[in-house]
């Protein structure tokens, strides 16, 4: 639950087969009230337990975190801004979707769990007159390449309710001064 000027942090995690995946793009599909926050702090990590493990051709290994899937390893590796894009105007605007675009994929991790790709970044909950105390934002993202007979995935969806503060306990008390009558004045007092 988030109120308006709150930020929430996303955390995006995909599972990536064994092999090479070309073009490997992640758009997450942020709903109208939140913005994206292109501010240095999306985060990218890689994980993996063995050798080699996972690896981008824009990226490199760099981002290669100790970990398997769903372990819940934080990424530390600031995403370039290069990989980051939206639709071409300046900055991002309420509800306009990032794309994380990572290259060709390659895992050479041939062991029997699994490896993923873990991106977190910050969205900025608007002053926008939509976000209304109780209006529930959902927030999913979706997994594309160009390999062949591939087809886009969506994630499950993630909410987030819109609060408003309530104000109670409101007390007004006037208070009166009494009047008074002047006793002494000249012509002009009134």
């Amino acid at each position: 639950d988030v109120t308006i000027g709150e930020i929430v942090r996303y955390r995006l995690e995909v599972g990536i087969p064994e092999g090479t995946i070309p073009d490997f793009q992640i758009t997450d599909v942020l709903p109208a009230g939140l913005r994206y926050l292109d501010d240095n702090t999306t985060k990218v990590a890689f994980l993996s337990n063995g050798r080699g493990g996972v690896s981008s051709s824009t990226l490199g290994a760099t981002p290669q975190e100790n970990g398997v899937s769903g372990d819940g390893t934080t990424p530390t590796e600031t995403l370039a801004a290069s990989a980051i894009s939206g639709d071409g105007g300046d900055g991002f605007d309420s509800g306009e979707a990032p794309v994380f675009s990572l290259g060709d994929i390659t895992n050479v991790d041939s062991d029997g769990d699994g490896e993923s790709i873990v991106i977190e970044f910050n969205a900025l909950a608007e002053n926008v007159i939509a976000n209304q105390d109780g209006l529930v934002l959902n927030n999913s993202f979706q997994v594309d390449t160009t390999a062949p007979d591939a087809t886009t995935k969506t994630s499950n969806i993630a909410s987030v309710e819109m609060l408003e503060p309530v104000i109670n306990d409101l007390v007004f008390t006037p208070t009166t001064t009494p009047a008074t009558t002047p006793t002494t004045g000249d012509g002009n007092d009134t």
